[in-house]
């Protein structure tokens, strides 16, 4: 990235102008507020002439000089430092720094000004929603760097079925699952839909893309995410654990799986959430997940109640989610699920086109190796669902509707087939 300072005008004094060039992907090129005389800028130095003079009025006009300078230097600092925290964020975008120079210059982007390139939608469409939770704003701005590397300076407008197409023929040549394509073409989809309410001339192709028909998972993808039966669990119990912070993970991790809730909402449990109605303890939490925040009040059973009551009535204590998916591995590998199941490891090391590249790998590993914070929600769903009907079980995971229940559900496909005969026998049909 580069910045320099010019002038641009056909009288004698005229504006200093910014250019800020990304590579190959933009260059951005806006007026400041500041104007001088041509014959006074020193296009060497980005500034002005700095001649010292004897006489009181050449003293007065150096201060002049001196001053102006320092505010110019003060403006250069305030844009570098500003295009300094979006590469470390990785978040430089055009319409980002279009916006920041029209700000110091004391100018506001107009409420009906609505950016028609993707890039200056994207950010538009980020801004207008400040109720999105900080983890979809990674996911959308994965989706903008990505969409940028395929199709650099693409308009709102192209986004039809042909964009579609390009977009998919890269995932493919570069060994993406086709779950990460759907994922991206269904973010960018969410973008034209807010276009379209907003007014913008865009094509109608989106309206009808069926990404799950049109890009399906190949059969080597296809694995199921383990979970944890109660047997197992009972295993893990039984596990000798020497190191404190092992023990302190086995627990979190018996409480997920008899709670449900995922690691971010696990870690916010506290006994000043706990109530007792009628000898019975119950918690009450807000899920952090999506746009809504949601209230639950869940039961606290007894293998919950036997971890409070071995820490003297306190929970575990708190640790990082990195860490809990490192230490939850190792917990389960003493406690010996160390058969070799059919799954997937993410974030695995590949090569792609000679550069090193993160993936999702698909094989057969062992169990402990797959397990990773969100065990616990699987685990909860998989060991109950049959016994609980679904009302209860959302009750306690939080989901809205059944069909993301069932999503959880990771009972292998003959093991329910086996417990349909038994329901269909049960009464009297063979």
């Amino acid at each position: 990235m580069a910045t320099f300072y010019y002038l641009r005008g056909t009288k004698e004094k005229k504006k200093i102008y910014i250019s800020v060039t990304s590579g190959a992907s933009f260059t951005v090129q806006r007026a400041t507020k500041f104007s001088v005389n041509s014959s006074d800028w020193s296009q060497q130095y980005n500034r002005l002439e700095n001649n010292k003079g004897r006489s009181a009025l050449e003293k007065a006009r150096q201060i002049e000089i001196d001053k102006f300078n320092t505010e110019l230097l003060d403006y250069k600092n305030q844009v570098d430092n500003y295009l300094k925290e979006l590469l470390e964020k990785e978040m430089l975008t055009e319409n980002k720094i279009i916006e920041y120079i029209q700000s110091l210059n004391g100018k506001k982007r107009k409420s009906n000004d609505i950016p028609t390139d993707f890039d200056g939608f994207h950010d538009y469409y980020i801004q207008s929603k400040p109720w999105l939770a900080e983890g979809t704003r990674t996911v959308y701005n994965r989706t903008r760097n990505k969409i940028n590397t395929i199709i650099p300076k693409l308009r709102m407008c192209d986004i039809d079925d042909d964009f579609k197409y390009k977009v998919a023929s890269y995932f493919r040549e570069n060994n993406y699952k086709m779950s990460y394509l759907r994922k991206t073409l269904g973010n960018v989809r969410d973008f034209w839909s807010y276009a379209r309410d907003k007014g913008l001339t865009i094509s109608i192709d989106p309206a009808t893309w069926e990404l799950t028909k049109e890009f399906p998972d190949l059969k080597d993808e296809l694995f199921e995410d383990p979970y944890l039966s109660l047997a197992e669990l009972d295993q893990i119990k039984a596990a000798t654990l020497k190191k404190e912070s092992l023990d302190n993970v086995r627990d979190w991790l018996i409480i997920s799986c008899w709670t449900a809730q995922r690691v971010s909402d696990l870690m916010d449990f506290s006994t000043e959430k706990i109530t007792e109605i009628g000898g019975e303890k119950f918690i009450t939490i807000i899920q952090q997940k999506g746009i809504v925040k949601k209230e639950l009040t869940i039961p606290l059973f007894k293998e919950v109640e036997a971890i409070l009551n071995k820490r003297n009535g306190n929970f575990p204590r708190k640790i990082s989610d990195q860490k809990y998916n490192d230490y939850v591995k190792e917990v389960c590998e003493l406690a010996g699920l160390t058969e070799l199941v059919h799954g997937a490891k993410s974030r695995q090391k590949v090569k792609v086109n000679g550069r090193t590249a993160y993936r999702k790998i698909v094989g057969y590993f062992p169990k402990c190796e797959l397990i990773s914070s969100h065990v616990g929600r699987r685990s909860f769903i998989t060991n109950f669902l049959r016994q609980i009907d679904y009302e209860k079980i959302k009750q306690i995971s939080g989901h809205k509707h059944s069909s993301m229940v069932d999503l959880y559900d990771k009972l292998e496909s003959l093991k329910k087939a086996e417990l349909l005969r038994n329901d269909f026998k049960s009464v009297g049909i063979e």
